[in-house]
């Protein structure tokens, strides 16, 4: 899916869009997340960080541009 169809997904509300992002954008985040937090906590932990960028996107649905993902 093109990351405009997930941004107008995610900014009408569509669950799917959301999980479309996480699709196309979890390894991605998951590295950059684990680059940063090292050993520093258990991998449950770091997951849950994960997760809250997700969360972070979708409720910043209304702010979210092309490109700037």
């Amino acid at each position: 899916m093109r990351e405009e169809t997930i941004l107008r997904k995610i900014r009408s509300g569509d669950p799917a869009g959301l999980e479309a992002l996480m699709e196309r954008y979890l390894p991605y985040v998951s590295a950059v997340v684990w680059s940063v937090l090292r050993d520093a906590m258990p991998r449950e932990d770091g997951e849950e960080v994960v997760s809250d960028v997700f969360l972070a996107a979708w409720d910043s649905r209304g702010r979210l541009r092309p490109g700037n993902l």
